[in-house]
C-alpha cells in the first residue's frame, strides 16, 4: 500500500499538483498542532496565477482540493472512492467549521453541507 501511495504522489508532483498538510486540533489533540484534514491539494490553476476555482472537501477521508473541476473520485485513503463536496469558490477569507475543524480560504461562505464530523458545516470566519 506504501508503495502505492508512494507512486501516486509522484505522479502528482510530475504532473504539477502541490501536497500541503493542514493542521488542526481533532485528528492530533488540542495542543499538538498536528493536522486537522489528512492532505491538501491544490491543483487547475490557470496560467493567470489566480487561484484554481473551488475548494472541494472528501467527507470521508477529509482531503481538501482547490480545482475547477471535481476531482477524481479514485483511491480514497479511508476505503472505496472520494465523496466530493463542493464548499464554494477559492478565495483570500479564512473560514473554519466548529464540528470538523476543517480551514478554507473562500470567497464567501463555504456550503454547510455534508460535514465529515456528521450534519452540516458550522462555519466562523477566521481573522486574516
Amino acid at each position: 500500500m506504501r508503495n502505492v501511495l508512494m507512486t501516486v504522489l509522484i505522479l502528482w508532483v510530475s504532473i504539477g499538483v502541490s501536497f500541503t498538510p493542514i493542521t488542526t486540533a481533532e485528528q492530533a489533540g488540542p495542543d499538538s498542532g498536528g493536522p486537522l484534514c489528512d492532505r491538501q491539494v491544490t491543483s487547475g490553476t490557470p496560467a493567470t496565477g489566480e487561484p484554481a476555482s473551488n475548494n472541494w472537501l472528501c467527507r470521508k477521508c477529509r482531503t481538501l482540493v482547490q480545482a475547477a473541476d471535481k476531482p477524481s473520485s479514485s483511491y480514497c485513503p479511508s476505503g472505496g472512492h472520494h465523496q466530493w463536496n463542493n464548499l464554494g469558490r477559492v478565495g483570500n477569507t479564512l473560514y473554519q467549521c466548529n464540528r470538523c475543524n476543517t480551514t478554507v480560504a473562500s470567497k464567501d461562505k463555504p456550503s454547510s453541507a455534508y460535514c465529515p464530523a456528521g450534519g452540516l458545516h458550522q462555519w466562523n470566519r477566521l481573522a486574516n
